[in-house]
């Protein structure tokens, strides 16, 4: 009974250092960690069966067992962490039903690491999962489409010469004119200031924004929440939420805008806005998913305010 002990506490001591720098780093970067953390984890047992006197067709199935949890990191990296968390959860079962006590894998296995390997991947796999709840719960299928939009009136600013001025102030949500399907609105007020942002060039040599957004919910609760950045093809990150959440901007035409945005490097929603002739009034249509998966289309009005 000592060793299983002894084996499950060094293996969360070896865990938890994983998961402090995991967390340091960007969510995309995270999920790149732990993704190459798994393929190594599925590595080692190649090297126990390789070296600790077990047939060829058990260095093959070891081996084979690479390739799977390779793939699983693979296709994890780019659909999100549930499917690289549940890769780790399944690597328990590898632990367990292959190496462990009698299993055929003991044989070449040192009898301590299953035990170990074992706290290192439920504690890794709770890691990244929470993460990726962390990530996604917290905006739902309201503040995902906000977010969005603060991002195409933000990027209706980038417009030439032409008209600039017209951008610069403040603009407020027509909710009468404005639709959510499904609905409810997920807010009932909201308001943007925007202003031309020095980034230490002369004023007309610089093309930076900056976007102060505040909005009121249904039940009085209100987020504020700042965009600082340039329109150069290059992410830039929202302040004032937890999630990292960037945006990346393409010009359609004079009048027409498209931006993506990204939770966790992952897309989250994308949306095109259209100037009016007067310029009085930005009509936005977005695009995305809630946290459930449902499609979420809202076409919102917004209109300029002394």
């Amino acid at each position: 009974m000592m060793l299983p002990a002894l084996s499950l506490i060094a293996g969360a001591m070896l865990a938890f250092p994983l998961v402090y720098v995991a967390r340091r780093r960007s969510p995309e970067r995270a999920l790149g960690i732990y993704a190459v953390g798994l393929v190594v984890a599925a590595l080692i047992y190649v090297g126990f069966a390789a070296f600790g006197g077990a047939s060829a067709r058990w260095v093959a199935f070891e081996t084979v067992g690479v390739v799977g949890f390779g793939a699983i990191s693979w296709v994890g990296l780019r659909r999100g962490a549930v499917l690289l968390g549940a890769g780790w959860a399944g690597h328990v079962l590898w632990d367990v039903l292959l190496h462990l006590g009698d299993a055929p894998g003991a044989a070449y296995t040192p009898a301590a690491y299953p035990w170990l390997c074992l706290s290192f991947d439920l504690i890794v796999a709770g890691a990244v999962l929470t993460q990726r709840h962390g990530a996604r719960s917290s905006f739902g299928n309201g503040r995902t489409l906000a977010i969005a939009t603060l991002a195409i009136v933000t990027q209706s600013v980038a417009v030439g010469g032409q008209g600039l001025e017209a951008w610069f102030g403040a603009w407020t949500l027509n909710l009468s004119k404005s639709t959510y399907v499904p609905g409810p609105p997920p807010y009932s007020r909201a308001r943007y200031v925007i202003e031309p942002w020095s980034d230490g060039l002369p004023p007309g040599d610089s093309r930076g924004v900056k976007v102060t957004y505040d909005m009121v919910y249904p039940r009085g609760g209100t987020t504020h929440l700042e965009w600082i950045g340039k329109f150069d093809g290059m992410p830039y990150q929202l302040q004032g939420v937890d999630e990292y959440v960037t945006y990346t901007y393409r010009r359609i035409d004079d009048r027409t805008y498209e931006v993506l945005v990204r939770i966790d490097d992952r897309p989250a929603a994308s949306s095109k806005v259209a100037l009016s002739a007067d310029g009085k009034t930005m009509t936005t249509t977005t695009a995305g998913r809630d946290a459930s998966g449902r499609a979420v289309t809202t076409t919102t009005v917004y209109e300029k305010r002394p």
